[in-house]
């Protein structure tokens, strides 16, 4: 809204060797242990420390609020080193802004101002969004639910934003039905999994999905540059979308 794009997570926050990795290139904390569990199990997305390095696509001055941090880094900074060098915000308007984004338990907040080129594109770029695919939340093993919401069409507010998309939310269906435990995401399985999803501010639909994952070995010596203590196997998944009478539905 306002050329703005607000990303709001319910997690427990960013911890100090997470704030180091961001102020840093080439340094992640999703690494060895961190990154695998027993068995190849994968707890966390990332390990290269160039992920949070690409909100720079959109902003020049992304802010992160997340626990006890309040920072801010400035691509444009006269030291040319602006990418990892955060301003710390303590001022009373900085501490206003961040309790209110941060208000109805959010763990984290990152607010990213689009780059002034990029404000003409904002609907498009919102589009974008809007269009990802509901079956993206099959393989995000630690995620229940994704919104996407402009919040000008949201609020029925007619500017700028007026042709851009409602949104979308799309959620697990079988969570809240007492399906497939959090732990057996990683496990092979053959299952049937809905999701439900809104597009527009619409009702739910309901979406069913045949999930097939299998582990492989991972041959011997192989092993991604900077592992300490490689997986000695990997799970590869597959979703194929089913129609309501249980076949595979083509149209989608």
């Amino acid at each position: 809204r306002d050329g703005v794009v607000l990303f709001r997570c319910n997690e427990r926050g960013f911890r100090d060797t997470d704030i180091r990795a961001i102020c840093d290139i080439g340094s992640s904390s999703k690494v060895g242990a961190a990154k695998y569990a027993a068995g190849g199990r994968v707890l966390a997305t990332g390990e290269k420390g160039l992920g949070f390095k690409a909100v720079f696509a959109l902003t020049n001055t992304p802010r992160l609020l997340s626990g006890p941090y309040r920072l801010e880094f400035d691509a444009l900074h006269s030291s040319g080193i602006g990418y990892v060098l955060p301003r710390w915000l303590g001022g009373a308007q900085d501490a206003q802004e961040a309790e209110g984004l941060l208000e109805g338990g959010w763990g984290s907040v990152l607010r990213l101002p689009l780059r002034p080129e990029l404000i003409p594109k904002q609907v498009e770029l919102f589009g974008r969004l809007h269009d990802l695919p509901a079956s993206l939340l099959l393989f995000l093993k630690q995620l229940r639910e994704v919104a996407v919401v402009s919040e000008a069409a949201a609020t029925g507010e007619a500017d700028v934003h007026a042709e851009s998309p409602a949104g979308l939310r799309v959620r697990r269906a079988d969570e809240f039905a007492g399906g497939e435990a959090r732990d057996a995401r990683w496990k092979e399985a053959t299952l049937r999994t809905r999701l439900e999803v809104s597009r527009g501010n619409g009702p739910w639909e309901p979406e069913t999905w045949l999930l097939l994952r299998r582990r492989f070995v991972v041959p011997p010596g192989i092993a991604k540059p900077g592992a300490m203590s490689p997986p000695d196997s990997t799970l590869v998944e597959l979703a194929l979308p089913l129609d309501a009478d249980g076949g595979f539905d083509r149209g989608r």
